[in-house]
């Protein structure tokens, strides 16, 4: 591979918006291995430290787990008595996404240490990759994601020019009614709908301007849903990976709603991160006034993005 970017992928968003699901489907492909998300193409910049910023990485990241080493190890033993009720635990390591706790101690420490004498941010950021992409041995792409990134493609572009990005949007309603959900019966934390509903306009508004400076594949959530094959068939093209029907199918079933969440889509559980998995269900919790609010702020990306005609809604 030529380029220092080739053999690396990136899902830059957005959140709330199926980007999760899309992680899983890819790491099912025998030539993609997965990361969760790291946060580091924020995180190099914002913490100038390279000794505070890996502690940050080790334990305020989803790739880290939290920190929790040993509950996700626990849990994994216990995934022969969980399948039945959520089969995704049952995955083997090399089909989901890697997270800290998937490598070895003694890897551990060494990326520790490597990462604590990176002070320059890309360094740091070429050494976590290429850590990772060793340890991992993609036979095509290494992939991660971070939703926020698509405010920091640039930054992405720069340190591995030849990378492939990806980008899944989805209705913004839809958005900020999971995300209040989210944070308010997941996390416990008080939900602001109007800033919710600007922080989708941003993304959506940094996701159209990289479109137009570089070579980006974007689906819409709604599209999985209702047409995953094309979808996927369309994914594994652009990233120039083999995908034949019966693959297609198999990657579709272990991704599902039902595979990780243990329920049909539509069941709803607001206490979980996989809270409902469908389209429409702004209507069933906005209020008039949030319709009003959402018109106002973000009602012409609406019409743009093809997801209403006006705002007579």
């Amino acid at each position: 591979m030529s380029d220092p970017g080739d053999g690396f992928a990136f899902i830059v968003g957005h959140r709330k918006s199926g980007s999760t699901w899309l992680l899983n489907l890819m790491s099912l492909h025998p030539d993609v291995r997965g990361l969760m998300e790291t946060n580091l193409f924020h995180l190099g910049w914002a913490e100038a430290d390279p000794v505070r910023r890996t502690e940050r990485l080790f334990t305020q990241t989803p790739w880290s787990a939290g920190g929790k080493v040993v509950q996700h190890h626990l849990t994994h033993l216990a995934a022969p008595l969980l399948a039945r009720r959520k089969p995704a635990l049952s995955l083997r390591r090399e089909e989901r996404p890697a997270t800290l706790p998937d490598l070895p101690l003694a890897d551990r420490r060494a990326l520790r240490r490597e990462l604590r004498g990176a002070a320059d941010p890309g360094a740091y950021v070429r050494r976590f990759f290429a850590f990772q992409r060793d340890r991992l041995r993609p036979r095509g792409y290494l992939l991660e994601k971070s939703p926020r990134n698509v405010h920091n493609v640039e930054r992405i572009r720069e340190l591995f020019p030849g990378s492939k990005l990806i980008v899944i949007y989805r209705d913004g309603r839809d958005v900020v009614v999971s995300d209040q959900f989210f944070t308010r019966d997941h996390q416990g934390q008080p939900f602001d709908f109007a800033a919710g509903v600007r922080s989708w306009k941003r993304d959506m508004e940094a996701h159209l301007a990289i479109a137009d400076r570089h070579p980006v594949f974007a689906c819409a959530y709604e599209r999985l849903l209702a047409d995953g094959p094309a979808v996927a068939r369309d994914l594994f093209a652009f990233l120039g990976l083999g995908c034949d029907e019966p693959l297609v199918a198999d990657l579709l079933a272990r991704s599902s709603f039902r595979f990780y969440a243990g329920r049909e889509r539509g069941q709803e559980d607001r206490r979980r991160f996989y809270r409902k998995g469908v389209a429409g269900d702004w209507r069933n919790h906005l209020s008039a006034g949030q319709r009003e609010l959402f018109k106002q702020e973000a009602g012409d990306l609406l019409i743009r993005l093809g997801y209403e005609q006006d705002l007579s809604w």
